[in-house]
C-alpha cells in the first residue's frame, strides 16, 4: 500500500513539473510581439523570423524560421513589388501584406503551411505566386479568408506555368522566362508565335526558347538570345 502511494505521489509530481514547463513555454510564446514602428529597410518579422528590403530591386526578403507577424511599415508599403520567402518560414501571418498594392511577385517555399486572414487583403491583379510544391500540396495549405490577391493570382508550380483566366493572347514574364497565353487562356507549347520583331518558338516546357536550333516545316532554324528566329541562317 505504501509503495502504491509512493508511486502515485511520484507520478503526480512529474505531471505538475511537465504542466508547469508547458505553461511557461506557452506563456512566453503568447507574450512575444514584434517590435513596434520598425523601418521598412530591415527588422524582426517573428520570434525567429527577419526581413530586409532592397529598395533598388523593390524586393522584400524574409529569412529565419517559424511564423511571421504583422509589421505596420511593411504591410502598408507601396514600394514592395517582390517578396522572397526562405525555406524555414512556416506561415504568412495575418495582415502581413494587406496593403501592399504594388506587390507583383512572391515566392513561397514548401515549409509555409498557413496563410493568415487578410494577409493579401488588397487585390493586386498582377500578382504571380511561385510555389515550390505542387498544386495538390498547395490545396492542402491552411488558407484563411480575406485574401483576394492570393485567390486570383497566377500560379507557378515547380517552375511550370499554371493557366488562369487572367491572361489571353498575351506574353507573361515570370522567373526570367516568357510564356504565351492563347485566346482560350491556355499556355501554349511546341508552337511558333509571331512577335513584334519576328517569329518566336515556345518549347515543350511552355516558355520561349533562346540560343538553340528548332525544327520547322522547311528545315531547322536558329533562335537567337532574344528569342527571335534568325533569317537566312
Amino acid at each position: 500500500m505504501k509503495k502504491s502511494k509512493r508511486l502515485l505521489s511520484l507520478a503526480l509530481a512529474m505531471i505538475m513539473v511537465i504542466s508547469a514547463f508547458c505553461c511557461a513555454n506557452l506563456s512566453a510564446l503568447a507574450a512575444f510581439k514584434v517590435p513596434d514602428n520598425q523601418a521598412l529597410e530591415s527588422g524582426q518579422y517573428g520570434e525567429n523570423a527577419y526581413y530586409t528590403f532592397d529598395s533598388a530591386k523593390k524586393t522584400l526578403s524574409i529569412t529565419g524560421t517559424g511564423d511571421t507577424m504583422y509589421v505596420k511599415n511593411v504591410a502598408q508599403s507601396k514600394e514592395i513589388e517582390r517578396v522572397e520567402i526562405a525555406s524555414g518560414i512556416t506561415s504568412i501571418g495575418r495582415n502581413l501584406f494587406d496593403y501592399c498594392e504594388n506587390l507583383k511577385y512572391i515566392y513561397i517555399p514548401l515549409t509555409v503551411t498557413q496563410i493568415g486572414e487578410n494577409a493579401f487583403w488588397i487585390n493586386s491583379p498582377d500578382l504571380v505566386v511561385t510555389y515550390e510544391g505542387t498544386q495538390e500540396q498547395l490545396n492542402q495549405m491552411d488558407i484563411a479568408e480575406g485574401n483576394p490577391s492570393f485567390d486570383s493570382a497566377k500560379f507557378v508550380f515547380e517552375g511550370k506555368e499554371v493557366v488562369t483566366e487572367n491572361y489571353k493572347n498575351e506574353w507573361v514574364y515570370v522567373d526570367s522566362k516568357w510564356y504565351y497565353y492563347g485566346e482560350d487562356g491556355q499556355a501554349v507549347s511546341n508552337t511558333w508565335i509571331m512577335c513584334s520583331a519576328g517569329w518566336c518558338y515556345i518549347g515543350a516546357d511552355g516558355y520561349m526558347v533562346t540560343n538553340t536550333w528548332v525544327d520547322g516545316y522547311w528545315g531547322s532554324y536558329y533562335i537567337d538570345g532574344n528569342g527571335y528566329m534568325m533569317i537566312n541562317s
